[in-house]
């Protein structure tokens, strides 16, 4: 399957805690709602689906774009 897509939930409830809304990746991974609605717009983000209105992150989604964002050393200025 494509990273665009979202995979068919089965209708379990462990489906269900798959997905976070920006309210609920924020609690847990402490990203501002309004920086998830920024790159939502300008992109850059983690990927997102729209469930009608609603907007949902998967889980692993973010956890997998954390880790590709991850800084393996840090430059110091002269």
């Amino acid at each position: 399957m494509q990273s665009n897509q979202v995979e068919p939930m089965s209708g379990k409830i462990s489906d269900y805690r798959k997905y976070l809304t920006p309210e609920g990746v924020f609690q847990e991974f402490h990203i501002p709602v309004a920086t998830l609605a920024t790159w939502r717009c300008r992109g850059g983000g983690p990927v997102f689906t729209k469930a009608g209105a609603k907007v949902l992150y998967n889980r692993a989604d973010i956890e997998s774009w954390l880790v590709r964002r991850a800084n393996t050393s840090q430059t110091v200025a002269a």
